[in-house]
Protein backbone atom coordinates (compact mmCIF):
# COMPACT_ATOMS: atom_id res chain seq x y z
CA UNK A 1 0.00 0.00 0.00
CA UNK A 2 2.57 2.66 0.75
CA UNK A 3 4.63 1.62 -2.32
CA UNK A 4 0.86 2.39 -4.46
CA UNK A 5 0.83 5.69 -2.60
CA UNK A 6 4.34 6.81 -3.42
CA UNK A 7 3.96 6.03 -6.96
CA UNK A 8 0.22 7.68 -6.91
CA UNK A 9 2.47 10.95 -5.34
CA UNK A 10 5.15 10.68 -8.06
CA UNK A 11 2.40 10.68 -10.29
CA UNK A 12 0.75 13.53 -9.21
CA UNK A 13 4.18 15.50 -9.06
CA UNK A 14 5.37 14.27 -12.64
CA UNK A 15 1.71 15.89 -14.01
CA UNK A 16 2.30 19.27 -11.87
CA UNK A 17 5.52 19.53 -12.84
CA UNK A 18 4.42 19.05 -16.61
CA UNK A 19 1.79 21.81 -16.49
CA UNK A 20 3.89 23.92 -14.73
CA UNK A 21 6.11 24.15 -17.82
CA UNK A 22 3.33 24.42 -20.38
CA UNK A 23 0.77 26.18 -19.33
CA UNK A 24 -2.99 24.27 -21.16
CA UNK A 25 -5.32 26.99 -22.02
CA UNK A 26 -8.52 24.97 -20.76
CA UNK A 27 -6.93 23.68 -17.33
CA UNK A 28 -5.66 27.58 -16.97
CA UNK A 29 -9.58 28.96 -17.78
CA UNK A 30 -11.18 25.85 -15.35
CA UNK A 31 -8.42 27.44 -12.29
CA UNK A 32 -8.87 30.88 -13.28
CA UNK A 33 -12.71 30.48 -12.28
CA UNK A 34 -12.07 28.66 -8.93
CA UNK A 35 -9.76 30.58 -7.75
CA UNK A 36 -11.54 34.07 -9.08
CA UNK A 37 -13.07 34.71 -5.34
CA UNK A 38 -9.29 34.37 -4.05
CA UNK A 39 -8.17 36.81 -6.33
CA UNK A 40 -10.94 39.19 -5.65
CA UNK A 41 -10.51 39.28 -1.57
CA UNK A 42 -6.84 38.57 -1.83
CA UNK A 43 -6.04 42.43 -3.08
CA UNK A 44 -8.57 43.69 -0.26
CA UNK A 45 -5.46 43.20 1.96
CA UNK A 46 -3.10 45.38 0.56
CA UNK A 47 -5.04 48.41 1.01
CA UNK A 48 -4.32 48.00 5.12
CA UNK A 49 -0.62 46.62 4.40
CA UNK A 50 2.07 49.50 5.46
CA UNK A 51 3.60 49.58 1.99
CA UNK A 52 -0.02 50.83 0.32
CA UNK A 53 0.57 54.19 -1.72
CA UNK A 54 -1.23 57.13 -1.67
CA UNK A 55 -2.88 58.79 -4.86
CA UNK A 56 -1.55 61.31 -6.59
CA UNK A 57 -3.10 65.13 -7.30
CA UNK A 58 -4.50 65.34 -10.64
CA UNK A 59 -2.60 66.97 -13.68
CA UNK A 60 -4.53 70.12 -14.17
CA UNK A 61 -5.69 70.55 -17.83
CA UNK A 62 -3.63 72.72 -19.15
CA UNK A 63 -0.59 70.84 -18.26
CA UNK A 64 -2.88 67.80 -19.95
CA UNK A 65 -3.11 69.80 -23.09
CA UNK A 66 0.06 70.84 -23.60
CA UNK A 67 1.76 67.09 -23.35
CA UNK A 68 -0.66 66.02 -25.60
CA UNK A 69 0.47 68.41 -28.39
CA UNK A 70 3.91 67.64 -27.79
CA UNK A 71 3.05 63.97 -28.15
CA UNK A 72 1.24 64.84 -31.50
CA UNK A 73 4.67 67.40 -32.69
CA UNK A 74 7.04 63.94 -31.98
CA UNK A 75 4.75 61.60 -33.85
CA UNK A 76 4.82 63.78 -36.38
CA UNK A 77 8.56 64.13 -36.13
CA UNK A 78 8.89 60.17 -36.35
CA UNK A 79 6.83 60.32 -39.42
CA UNK A 80 8.56 62.73 -41.44
CA UNK A 81 12.23 60.67 -40.45
CA UNK A 82 10.82 57.49 -42.30
CA UNK A 83 11.08 59.65 -45.55
CA UNK A 84 14.63 60.25 -47.13
CA UNK A 85 15.85 63.55 -47.40
CA UNK A 86 19.31 62.92 -49.63
CA UNK A 87 18.03 59.51 -51.42
CA UNK A 88 15.18 59.78 -53.98
CA UNK A 89 12.69 57.14 -54.57
CA UNK A 90 13.55 56.08 -58.25
CA UNK A 91 10.34 56.83 -60.53
CA UNK A 92 7.66 54.03 -60.68
CA UNK A 93 8.06 53.34 -57.03
CA UNK A 94 5.14 53.83 -54.61
CA UNK A 95 6.74 54.00 -51.01
CA UNK A 96 3.99 52.87 -48.41
CA UNK A 97 4.64 54.20 -44.58
CA UNK A 98 4.89 51.46 -41.63
CA UNK A 99 5.29 51.44 -38.09
CA UNK A 100 7.49 48.66 -36.40
CA UNK A 101 4.67 46.76 -34.70
CA UNK A 102 7.24 43.96 -32.40
CA UNK A 103 10.04 42.09 -32.98
CA UNK A 104 10.23 38.24 -33.33
CA UNK A 105 11.15 36.80 -30.16
CA UNK A 106 13.02 34.02 -32.02
CA UNK A 107 14.16 35.99 -34.94
CA UNK A 108 16.58 38.16 -33.52
CA UNK A 109 17.03 39.59 -37.34
CA UNK A 110 13.28 39.97 -38.39
CA UNK A 111 10.59 43.20 -37.64
CA UNK A 112 7.07 43.29 -37.84
CA UNK A 113 5.97 45.92 -39.77
CA UNK A 114 1.85 47.58 -39.66
CA UNK A 115 1.10 49.49 -42.49
CA UNK A 116 -2.41 50.93 -43.60
CA UNK A 117 -2.80 49.07 -46.41
CA UNK A 118 -0.74 45.95 -47.93
CA UNK A 119 -3.11 45.01 -51.06
CA UNK A 120 0.29 46.20 -53.19
CA UNK A 121 2.94 44.70 -51.34
CA UNK A 122 4.34 41.67 -52.09
CA UNK A 123 7.15 39.30 -51.05
CA UNK A 124 10.94 40.64 -51.43
CA UNK A 125 9.73 44.33 -51.65
CA UNK A 126 12.88 46.51 -49.99
CA UNK A 127 12.20 48.34 -46.96
CA UNK A 128 14.20 51.51 -46.31
CA UNK A 129 14.07 53.69 -43.13
CA UNK A 130 14.84 57.45 -44.10
CA UNK A 131 17.91 57.15 -46.71
CA UNK A 132 18.92 53.56 -45.15
CA UNK A 133 18.11 50.27 -46.82
CA UNK A 134 17.23 48.20 -43.94
CA UNK A 135 15.87 44.59 -45.42
CA UNK A 136 13.05 43.12 -47.50
CA UNK A 137 9.50 41.44 -47.12
CA UNK A 138 9.50 37.96 -46.36
CA UNK A 139 6.31 36.75 -44.86
CA UNK A 140 2.48 37.94 -45.49
CA UNK A 141 1.06 36.20 -42.50
CA UNK A 142 -2.30 36.79 -43.26
CA UNK A 143 -1.98 35.86 -47.00
CA UNK A 144 0.33 32.53 -45.66
CA UNK A 145 -2.41 31.54 -42.52
CA UNK A 146 -0.83 28.54 -40.32
CA UNK A 147 -2.93 25.38 -40.74
CA UNK A 148 -5.37 24.55 -37.71
CA UNK A 149 -5.76 20.81 -37.23
CA UNK A 150 -6.91 20.15 -33.41
CA UNK A 151 -7.09 16.94 -32.02
CA UNK A 152 -10.40 16.15 -30.77
CA UNK A 153 -9.93 17.20 -27.64
CA UNK A 154 -9.10 20.37 -28.58
CA UNK A 155 -12.55 20.39 -30.74
CA UNK A 156 -14.58 19.25 -27.49
CA UNK A 157 -13.25 22.07 -25.55
CA UNK A 158 -13.69 24.68 -27.92
CA UNK A 159 -17.20 23.88 -27.75
CA UNK A 160 -17.77 24.00 -24.27
CA UNK A 161 -15.61 27.53 -24.35
CA UNK A 162 -13.07 26.26 -22.32
CA UNK A 163 -10.62 26.59 -25.08
CA UNK A 164 -9.57 29.74 -27.19
CA UNK A 165 -10.65 29.64 -30.79
CA UNK A 166 -7.65 29.92 -33.51
CA UNK A 167 -6.17 33.43 -33.26
CA UNK A 168 -6.48 34.77 -36.87
CA UNK A 169 -3.57 35.93 -38.22
CA UNK A 170 -3.46 39.38 -37.68
CA UNK A 171 -4.12 42.05 -41.29
CA UNK A 172 -1.89 44.67 -42.58
CA UNK A 173 0.85 43.63 -40.78
CA UNK A 174 4.24 42.19 -42.40
CA UNK A 175 7.21 40.75 -41.81
CA UNK A 176 10.84 41.96 -42.75
CA UNK A 177 14.20 40.41 -43.02
CA UNK A 178 16.92 42.57 -41.61
CA UNK A 179 20.02 42.87 -43.77
CA UNK A 180 21.81 41.64 -40.53
CA UNK A 181 20.49 38.56 -41.20
CA UNK A 182 22.66 35.13 -41.96
CA UNK A 183 21.43 34.94 -45.27
CA UNK A 184 20.15 37.80 -46.68
CA UNK A 185 22.37 39.57 -49.22
CA UNK A 186 22.19 43.11 -51.66
CA UNK A 187 24.38 43.88 -53.99
CA UNK A 188 25.92 47.46 -53.48
CA UNK A 189 28.34 49.43 -54.53
CA UNK A 190 31.05 52.51 -53.33
CA UNK A 191 30.86 55.31 -55.69
CA UNK A 192 34.07 56.70 -54.84
CA UNK A 193 36.46 54.91 -52.67
CA UNK A 194 39.56 56.58 -51.24
CA UNK A 195 41.46 56.92 -54.69
CA UNK A 196 38.33 57.92 -56.56
CA UNK A 197 37.10 54.61 -58.45
CA UNK A 198 33.70 52.54 -57.85
CA UNK A 199 33.81 49.50 -56.72
CA UNK A 200 31.20 46.75 -56.76
CA UNK A 201 30.10 44.65 -54.19
CA UNK A 202 27.74 42.47 -52.19
CA UNK A 203 26.39 42.89 -48.35
CA UNK A 204 24.47 41.24 -45.95
CA UNK A 205 24.80 39.59 -42.89
CA UNK A 206 27.61 40.53 -39.81
CA UNK A 207 31.34 40.81 -39.77
CA UNK A 208 33.30 38.78 -37.31
CA UNK A 209 33.75 42.10 -35.03
CA UNK A 210 33.65 41.73 -31.52
CA UNK A 211 30.32 43.98 -31.22
CA UNK A 212 28.72 42.28 -34.25
CA UNK A 213 27.86 46.07 -35.29
CA UNK A 214 29.39 46.00 -39.36
CA UNK A 215 27.44 44.17 -42.02
CA UNK A 216 29.71 41.76 -43.72
CA UNK A 217 31.68 42.66 -47.05
CA UNK A 218 31.06 40.06 -49.53
CA UNK A 219 33.08 39.29 -52.90
CA UNK A 220 34.38 43.25 -53.17
CA UNK A 221 35.42 43.86 -57.35
CA UNK A 222 38.66 45.69 -55.65
CA UNK A 223 40.57 44.81 -52.75
CA UNK A 224 42.37 48.18 -52.57
CA UNK A 225 38.95 49.79 -51.30
CA UNK A 226 39.16 50.09 -48.00
CA UNK A 227 36.27 53.00 -47.52
CA UNK A 228 33.57 54.90 -49.16
CA UNK A 229 29.74 55.24 -48.81
CA UNK A 230 28.15 52.01 -49.67
CA UNK A 231 24.69 52.30 -51.78
CA UNK A 232 22.20 50.06 -53.08
CA UNK A 233 23.02 48.95 -56.67
CA UNK A 234 21.23 45.92 -58.18
CA UNK A 235 20.87 46.23 -62.04
CA UNK A 236 20.19 42.70 -62.36
CA UNK A 237 17.60 41.67 -59.33
CA UNK A 238 17.52 37.84 -58.21
CA UNK A 239 14.45 36.19 -59.65
CA UNK A 240 11.51 37.29 -58.57
CA UNK A 241 13.28 39.96 -56.77
CA UNK A 242 12.77 43.72 -55.97
CA UNK A 243 15.66 44.87 -55.15
CA UNK A 244 16.42 47.56 -57.77
CA UNK A 245 13.42 49.28 -56.22
CA UNK A 246 15.90 50.78 -53.36
CA UNK A 247 18.88 51.69 -56.31
CA UNK A 248 20.70 54.32 -54.59
CA UNK A 249 19.62 53.80 -51.09
CA UNK A 250 22.37 54.00 -48.40
CA UNK A 251 23.65 51.00 -47.18
CA UNK A 252 26.61 52.54 -44.46
CA UNK A 253 30.17 53.18 -44.44
CA UNK A 254 32.74 51.00 -45.67
CA UNK A 255 35.55 50.85 -42.92
CA UNK A 256 38.60 48.76 -42.56
CA UNK A 257 40.29 48.07 -38.59
CA UNK A 258 42.55 45.40 -37.38
CA UNK A 259 40.65 41.90 -35.74
CA UNK A 260 42.18 39.91 -33.83
CA UNK A 261 40.63 36.28 -33.04
CA UNK A 262 40.61 34.76 -29.58
CA UNK A 263 43.30 32.54 -28.96
CA UNK A 264 45.78 34.00 -32.07
CA UNK A 265 48.68 35.92 -31.03
CA UNK A 266 48.24 37.97 -34.78
CA UNK A 267 46.05 40.38 -36.19
CA UNK A 268 44.56 40.66 -39.61
CA UNK A 269 42.32 43.31 -41.47
CA UNK A 270 38.71 43.37 -41.60
CA UNK A 271 36.63 45.12 -43.77
CA UNK A 272 32.97 45.84 -43.29
CA UNK A 273 30.02 48.29 -43.78
CA UNK A 274 28.78 50.36 -40.34
CA UNK A 275 25.08 51.12 -40.93
CA UNK A 276 24.12 54.28 -40.03
CA UNK A 277 21.17 53.18 -37.90
CA UNK A 278 20.49 50.91 -34.82
CA UNK A 279 19.22 47.98 -35.98
CA UNK A 280 19.13 45.98 -32.54
CA UNK A 281 16.18 48.99 -31.34
CA UNK A 282 16.75 51.87 -33.50
CA UNK A 283 14.06 50.97 -36.46
CA UNK A 284 10.37 53.01 -35.48
CA UNK A 285 8.55 53.86 -38.77
CA UNK A 286 10.18 52.98 -42.10
CA UNK A 287 9.05 53.29 -45.75
CA UNK A 288 7.80 49.83 -47.99
CA UNK A 289 8.43 50.39 -51.72
CA UNK A 290 6.12 48.93 -54.00
CA UNK A 291 6.36 48.78 -57.81
CA UNK A 292 3.08 50.56 -57.93
CA UNK A 293 2.27 53.18 -60.98
CA UNK A 294 3.60 56.57 -59.69
CA UNK A 295 2.02 59.94 -59.98
CA UNK A 296 5.39 61.36 -61.38
CA UNK A 297 8.33 60.77 -63.69
CA UNK A 298 11.56 61.83 -63.77
CA UNK A 299 14.49 62.37 -61.61
CA UNK A 300 13.98 66.62 -61.08
CA UNK A 301 10.13 65.48 -60.31
CA UNK A 302 10.85 62.64 -58.27
CA UNK A 303 13.15 64.26 -56.10
CA UNK A 304 10.29 67.31 -55.37
CA UNK A 305 7.50 64.29 -54.77
CA UNK A 306 9.25 62.85 -52.22
CA UNK A 307 10.83 66.10 -50.42
CA UNK A 308 6.57 67.05 -50.70
CA UNK A 309 6.02 63.46 -49.27
CA UNK A 310 8.57 64.04 -46.93
CA UNK A 311 7.15 67.14 -45.32
CA UNK A 312 3.17 66.15 -45.66
CA UNK A 313 4.05 63.14 -43.72
CA UNK A 314 3.53 64.89 -40.46
CA UNK A 315 -0.07 65.79 -41.65
CA UNK A 316 -1.42 61.81 -41.26
CA UNK A 317 -0.07 61.39 -37.19
CA UNK A 318 -3.25 60.50 -35.10
CA UNK A 319 -2.98 61.97 -31.26
CA UNK A 320 -2.06 58.50 -29.09
CA UNK A 321 -5.34 58.74 -27.32
CA UNK A 322 -7.23 58.77 -30.92
CA UNK A 323 -5.23 55.75 -32.26
CA UNK A 324 -6.84 53.25 -29.88
CA UNK A 325 -9.36 52.48 -27.61
CA UNK A 326 -9.16 53.44 -24.32
CA UNK A 327 -10.77 52.41 -21.20
CA UNK A 328 -11.60 54.50 -18.15
CA UNK A 329 -10.49 52.86 -14.89
CA UNK A 330 -10.07 53.03 -11.44
CA UNK A 331 -7.45 51.31 -9.08
CA UNK A 332 -9.19 48.64 -7.17
CA UNK A 333 -5.61 48.69 -4.53
CA UNK A 334 -2.91 50.61 -4.64
CA UNK A 335 0.17 49.20 -2.98
CA UNK A 336 2.13 46.19 -2.71
CA UNK A 337 3.03 43.69 0.16
CA UNK A 338 6.70 43.87 -0.60
CA UNK A 339 7.94 46.85 0.04
CA UNK A 340 10.65 46.55 -2.94
CA UNK A 341 7.42 46.29 -5.56
CA UNK A 342 5.75 49.29 -6.81
CA UNK A 343 2.22 47.82 -8.31
CA UNK A 344 -1.58 48.41 -8.19
CA UNK A 345 -4.60 46.11 -8.62
CA UNK A 346 -7.35 47.21 -11.11
CA UNK A 347 -10.84 46.45 -11.79
CA UNK A 348 -11.19 45.64 -15.02
CA UNK A 349 -9.80 42.44 -16.48
CA UNK A 350 -9.89 39.75 -19.58
CA UNK A 351 -13.15 40.17 -20.22
CA UNK A 352 -13.17 43.75 -21.05
CA UNK A 353 -10.57 43.53 -23.61
CA UNK A 354 -7.58 44.12 -20.87
CA UNK A 355 -4.57 41.93 -21.34
CA UNK A 356 -0.75 41.59 -20.26
CA UNK A 357 1.34 44.61 -21.71
CA UNK A 358 -1.44 46.82 -22.21
CA UNK A 359 -0.54 50.27 -20.96
CA UNK A 360 -2.26 52.61 -18.27
CA UNK A 361 -2.11 56.45 -18.79
CA UNK A 362 -2.80 59.65 -16.80
CA UNK A 363 -3.21 62.08 -19.52
CA UNK A 364 -0.58 61.18 -22.29
CA UNK A 365 1.83 59.96 -19.18
CA UNK A 366 2.43 56.60 -19.11
CA UNK A 367 1.78 55.05 -15.49
CA UNK A 368 2.63 51.42 -15.81
CA UNK A 369 1.51 48.35 -17.87
CA UNK A 370 -0.58 45.10 -17.43
CA UNK A 371 1.29 42.52 -15.74
CA UNK A 372 -1.33 39.62 -15.54
CA UNK A 373 -4.58 39.57 -16.07
CA UNK A 374 -7.77 37.62 -15.15
CA UNK A 375 -11.38 37.26 -15.10
CA UNK A 376 -11.80 39.91 -12.54
CA UNK A 377 -9.25 42.60 -12.59
CA UNK A 378 -5.30 43.05 -13.43
CA UNK A 379 -2.41 43.64 -11.97
CA UNK A 380 -0.03 46.97 -13.11
CA UNK A 381 3.11 47.20 -13.02
CA UNK A 382 3.50 51.06 -11.87
CA UNK A 383 6.71 53.19 -13.78
CA UNK A 384 8.51 52.69 -10.73
CA UNK A 385 8.09 48.91 -9.89
CA UNK A 386 11.69 47.79 -10.09
CA UNK A 387 12.47 45.76 -13.30
CA UNK A 388 9.91 47.84 -15.69
CA UNK A 389 11.09 48.02 -19.15
CA UNK A 390 10.10 49.99 -22.23
CA UNK A 391 11.43 51.08 -25.18
CA UNK A 392 12.01 54.79 -25.38
CA UNK A 393 12.80 57.84 -27.73
CA UNK A 394 14.54 60.54 -26.27
CA UNK A 395 13.26 64.46 -27.94
CA UNK A 396 15.41 67.33 -26.99
CA UNK A 397 13.11 69.52 -25.03
CA UNK A 398 14.56 72.83 -27.01
CA UNK A 399 13.45 71.59 -30.25
CA UNK A 400 10.38 69.29 -30.35
CA UNK A 401 9.87 69.57 -33.98
CA UNK A 402 13.38 67.80 -34.67
CA UNK A 403 13.88 63.69 -35.54
CA UNK A 404 14.10 62.29 -32.16
CA UNK A 405 16.87 59.93 -30.84
CA UNK A 406 15.79 55.86 -30.19
CA UNK A 407 17.54 54.89 -26.92
CA UNK A 408 15.95 51.24 -27.00
CA UNK A 409 15.29 49.69 -23.84
CA UNK A 410 15.58 51.20 -20.75
CA UNK A 411 15.02 49.54 -17.23
CA UNK A 412 13.24 50.74 -14.07
CA UNK A 413 15.72 50.45 -10.81
CA UNK A 414 13.03 51.91 -8.34
CA UNK A 415 12.44 55.16 -7.04
CA UNK A 416 15.15 57.28 -5.02
CA UNK A 417 14.00 60.25 -3.38
CA UNK A 418 12.08 61.85 -6.13
CA UNK A 419 12.96 60.86 -9.12
CA UNK A 420 13.02 57.60 -10.58
CA UNK A 421 16.40 56.20 -11.47
CA UNK A 422 16.33 53.98 -14.95
CA UNK A 423 19.38 52.21 -16.49
CA UNK A 424 20.03 52.30 -20.14
CA UNK A 425 22.88 49.86 -22.02
CA UNK A 426 23.46 51.91 -25.05
CA UNK A 427 23.28 49.39 -27.97
CA UNK A 428 26.48 49.52 -30.82
CA UNK A 429 25.86 51.70 -33.57
CA UNK A 430 23.86 54.11 -31.32
CA UNK A 431 23.51 57.51 -33.00
CA UNK A 432 23.86 59.17 -30.01
CA UNK A 433 27.54 60.85 -30.58
CA UNK A 434 25.91 62.57 -33.65
CA UNK A 435 22.51 63.31 -32.22
CA UNK A 436 23.55 64.81 -29.22
CA UNK A 437 26.17 67.08 -31.19
CA UNK A 438 23.02 68.87 -32.34
CA UNK A 439 21.35 69.90 -29.27
CA UNK A 440 23.98 69.64 -27.05
CA UNK A 441 24.29 72.47 -23.98
CA UNK A 442 27.18 72.12 -22.33
CA UNK A 443 27.77 69.36 -20.86
CA UNK A 444 24.47 66.93 -21.91
CA UNK A 445 20.93 67.23 -23.97
CA UNK A 446 17.39 68.15 -21.55
CA UNK A 447 15.38 65.38 -22.88
CA UNK A 448 11.80 64.24 -22.20
CA UNK A 449 11.50 60.39 -22.63
CA UNK A 450 8.60 58.74 -24.63
CA UNK A 451 7.61 55.30 -25.27
CA UNK A 452 8.67 54.11 -28.32
CA UNK A 453 6.95 51.24 -31.17
CA UNK A 454 7.46 47.52 -30.94
CA UNK A 455 5.59 47.04 -27.82
CA UNK A 456 2.54 44.54 -27.39
CA UNK A 457 -0.65 47.12 -26.55
CA UNK A 458 1.82 50.22 -25.62
CA UNK A 459 1.11 52.45 -28.22
CA UNK A 460 4.20 55.03 -29.41
CA UNK A 461 4.39 58.59 -28.27
CA UNK A 462 3.35 58.29 -24.37
CA UNK A 463 5.47 60.50 -22.08
CA UNK A 464 7.33 58.56 -19.13
CA UNK A 465 9.19 61.96 -18.37
CA UNK A 466 12.08 64.40 -18.70
CA UNK A 467 16.10 63.50 -18.10
CA UNK A 468 19.10 64.86 -19.04
CA UNK A 469 20.99 62.69 -21.33
CA UNK A 470 24.41 62.97 -21.04
CA UNK A 471 26.90 63.94 -24.09
CA UNK A 472 30.05 60.96 -23.39
CA UNK A 473 28.84 57.44 -22.63
CA UNK A 474 31.08 55.19 -20.87
CA UNK A 475 32.20 52.01 -22.58
CA UNK A 476 30.05 49.06 -23.08
CA UNK A 477 28.96 50.16 -19.21
CA UNK A 478 25.38 51.04 -18.00
CA UNK A 479 23.85 54.58 -17.85
CA UNK A 480 22.07 55.67 -15.29
CA UNK A 481 19.08 58.38 -16.15
CA UNK A 482 17.18 59.75 -13.07
CA UNK A 483 13.39 60.91 -14.68
CA UNK A 484 11.02 63.24 -13.18
CA UNK A 485 7.59 64.67 -14.00
CA UNK A 486 6.98 60.99 -14.33
CA UNK A 487 3.24 59.65 -15.09
CA UNK A 488 1.23 59.88 -11.44
CA UNK A 489 -0.98 57.30 -10.27
CA UNK A 490 -4.28 59.62 -9.82
CA UNK A 491 -8.06 58.53 -9.64
CA UNK A 492 -8.63 58.76 -13.45
CA UNK A 493 -6.60 56.85 -15.19
CA UNK A 494 -6.92 54.40 -18.70
CA UNK A 495 -6.13 51.23 -19.66
CA UNK A 496 -5.27 50.23 -23.77
CA UNK A 497 -8.11 48.18 -25.04
CA UNK A 498 -6.85 46.97 -28.28
CA UNK A 499 -7.94 49.13 -31.56
CA UNK A 500 -10.42 51.44 -32.04
CA UNK A 501 -14.26 49.86 -32.99
CA UNK A 502 -14.15 51.26 -36.81
CA UNK A 503 -10.60 50.16 -37.08
CA UNK A 504 -11.09 45.92 -36.53
CA UNK A 505 -13.08 45.41 -39.92
CA UNK A 506 -9.68 46.63 -41.49
CA UNK A 507 -7.08 45.24 -39.41
CA UNK A 508 -8.75 41.91 -37.90
CA UNK A 509 -8.12 41.36 -34.79
CA UNK A 510 -7.36 44.62 -32.10
CA UNK A 511 -3.53 43.63 -31.64
CA UNK A 512 -2.16 47.19 -30.82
Amino acid sequence: MAMRGRSLGAFIGFGAALFALRPVGPVERVLGLVLLPVRVVAPLGTLSTPFAGTFDEPLDPETLAQEAVLSLQLERAVLRSAWPQHSTIPAGVVAIPGEVDARQGTKRDHIMVRVRDDASIRLDHPVVAGDVYVGRVERIPHRQPAPDNPGTFTRWMRRLKLASPPVRPPRNVVEVALITGASERVGGVVPKDQDGRSCRLVAGGLSPRNDRTWLAVHNPESRATRSGSVVVQEPFSRVNGFDSLAEGFLIGELKEEPYQREGESFQRPIIGIQPPVDFASGLNQVLVLTDGAAPTSGTAATSAATRAQREAAGATAVPVLESARWLSVRLFAYGDTAPWRSTARLHLGSRSGVRAGAAVVSGVRLAGRIARCDEAGSTVALVDDPGFEVDVLAQAISDPDSEPLVLGRIRSVGRARNVIRFEWRPEGGSLHGEWSARHADDDGVDVRLWTGSGLVATPRGLLLGTTRLPLELPPEESVYLDLVETGSVGEELFVHAGARERDLDSRGEGER
